[in-house]
């Protein structure tokens, strides 16, 4: 009997109660073979049952198992989606290990493929959670946090050393190996991440380890995007650095395995987008026509990508190079969302028109009103006739809000007050995606704040924000954070008049913020320019600072601040 096809049988099925089934088989496998003691250690099952029966041995009922067995059963308990599945594989290849290691049975060794299945584990959990429970050795004690992009390099850097201690060709590292590694950092929320996946790369370019191992297009792509996730500012110059390399390598023939592709600029794309710095329009769009030039045509993702790049470039251009895209890309002669036939991969989704009516929010122009309008009631009805891509989502309305919030309309406070409620309305009614955001309060909120003119519409204003605030104290899902306790502090400033009545309201919302432990430096410098030294000193115990910093934050009660540091 093939020793692999019990726990495989099991291990195909798929789900974690196949998997468990595939380990407790395993397990009976393991027991008989400890169990049979040394007349395993060198003796194939083909020849036990005869030799058992000829020296009149108890002859074994399951045959013993391999490295392939506790292979399918990590790679069960891999693709079972369970949330202990990463703990599972890791459990199975220590065991594994550790009978290697005691000289069990010399066909049960890990192989290249028992580490590649425990480190895609892990970074598929590293996608979840940063933070791995790993166990530190093959007995499970000393368990302990550990970074899970810091566990797979740690595994690369075992098999690397193995290898070349030993010389086993089952064991020797490949590209893909790396690159599980280099997304595992992609993956991974730690700063310098990115900087941990180029290293990789630096390494496979340089081939230090002496492996013949060169990087390929997912190695340097899965850099690319690990750029893209950095949250730097210089993120966008560094992902498209490594476009250039791979581009330069590519044309010099030093690499034939490493040829951008569509998914490859797409990344660089997404890396200006997501960069926020000024410029990155233009540098996002240089590069669509680096990719059209290729003979590549955009799809959705890098078209999105695109005019997210233009709507936080901070170019003055910027709405009309967002207009002249959806021309080219996605109107048809009637202005509606239905795309062109010679560009028929993309089909505008929510995610599209939210990207520019977040650009029109970035506007101060009047007629970012009504083109954001325009564009909300194109997605209503697409949505009508059936386009759930185009739905309408909390996004959308939020949105909607922010772009007349940031107009100079005196009315603008009526009417982000409406669409709120709207919004309100529509997740009341039973529709999940429409559930207010802290985004969406504050947006009303500091509409409120922000009204001028006469005594009515700032009393009005005042009313609307206090029973707004209202709602989200009252809210069983979300509550009021820094954010909304710094605007709610300006509000009272610019809204009310009476000195006494402004500084008791003002004084009542920073006693709040800072019992619920939400003070940080954004609600520090609202109350500075709101009150006077007197009261300042009042509230904080403190004489009024010149100016406000994290340093001023630090010589307050520490539970005052307790969640914005735990937010950090």
């Amino acid at each position: 009997m093939n020793s692999s096809l019990i726990p495989q049988s099991w291990a195909k099925s798929g789900g974690s109660f196949a998997a468990q089934r595939a380990e407790d088989i395993l397990n009976k496998m393991e027991l008989e073979m400890i169990q049979n003691g040394e007349s395993l250690l060198a003796t194939p099952y083909s020849q036990r049952s005869s030799q058992g029966n000829n020296q009149g041995q108890q002859q074994t009922s399951f045959p013993t198992p391999t490295t392939i067995s506790y292979n399918f059963v990590m790679d069960a308990w891999a693709k079972s989606e369970s949330k202990l599945s990463a703990r599972k594989v890791e459990d199975t290849f220590l065991r594994l290990l550790s009978l290697y290691n005691k000289g069990y049975h010399r066909n049960i060794k890990p192989n290249l493929y028992s580490y590649t299945i425990l480190m895609r584990a892990i970074t598929t959990t590293a996608s979840r959670c940063p933070k791995y429970i790993s166990k530190n050795d093959s007995k499970g004690n000393n368990k302990k946090l550990v970074n899970a992009a810091q566990k797979v390099e740690a595994l690369l850097e075992q098999l690397v050393d193995t290898y070349q201690k030993s010389g086993d060709l089952d064991l020797k590292p490949n590209t893909a190996t790396f690159n599980i590694v280099i997304d595992a950092w992609s993956k991974c929320s730690q700063k310098g991440s990115a900087q941990k996946a180029e290293q990789i790369l630096n390494r496979l370019e340089s081939g230090s380890d002496g492996l013949q191992v060169f990087p390929d297009t997912i190695s340097y792509t899965s850099v690319i995007s690990a750029w893209a996730s950095s949250g730097e500012r210089s993120s966008g110059y560094k992902a498209e650095r490594i476009l250039n390399r791979m581009v330069s390598f590519n044309e010099k023939n030093l690499n034939a395995n490493a040829d951008p592709n569509m998914v490859t600029y797409s990344a660089a794309i997404n890396a200006w987008a997501k960069s926020k710095a000024r410029g990155s329009g233009t540098k996002a769009q240089a590069l669509l026509h680096r990719l059209e030039g290729h003979g590549y045509k955009p799809n959705l993702t890098t078209f999105n990508s695109l005019i997210s790049a233009w709507a936080w470039s901070g170019q003055k251009d910027s709405i009309g190079q967002i207009e002249a895209l959806l021309e080219r890309y996605v109107y048809n002669s009637s202005n509606e969302c239905f795309k062109l036939n010679h560009y028929s991969s993309i089909e505008p989704d929510a995610i599209t028109w939210n990207t520019v009516l977040h650009a029109y929010s970035r506007s101060r122009a009047e007629s970012s009103i009504e083109k954001a309008n325009t564009i909300v009631h194109s997605m209503e009805n697409q949505y009508k006739k059936g386009n759930t891509k185009s739905k309408p989502n909390v996004i959308t309305y939020t949105t909607l809000m922010r772009v007349y919030g940031n107009t100079s309309s005196s009315e603008k406070i009526f009417q982000v007050e409406q669409i709120f409620s709207r919004l309100l309305n529509l997740y009341e009614a039973g529709d999940k995606s429409m559930k207010p955001s802290i985004q969406s309060y504050s947006v009303l909120l500091k509409a409120c704040a922000n009204t001028q003119g006469t005594s009515i519409k700032e009393e009005k204003a005042l009313s609307i924000a206090l029973k707004t605030f209202q709602k989200l104290d009252e809210s069983e899902y979300i509550r009021p954070n820094h954010f909304i306790y710094s605007i709610m502090i300006d509000l009272f400033s610019n809204l009310i008049s009476d000195d006494k009545v402004r500084t008791q309201h003002i004084s009542t919302f920073f006693g709040r913020c800072c019992k619920e432990g939400y003070l940080n430096t954004t609600v520090l410098k609202s109350l500075h320019r709101s009150v006077d030294r007197e009261t300042w000193k009042g509230l904080t115990g403190i004489p009024s600072p010149s100016n406000i910093s994290d340093s001023s934050l630090g010589i307050l009660p520490s539970k005052w601040s307790s969640r914005t540091k735990q937010n950090r």
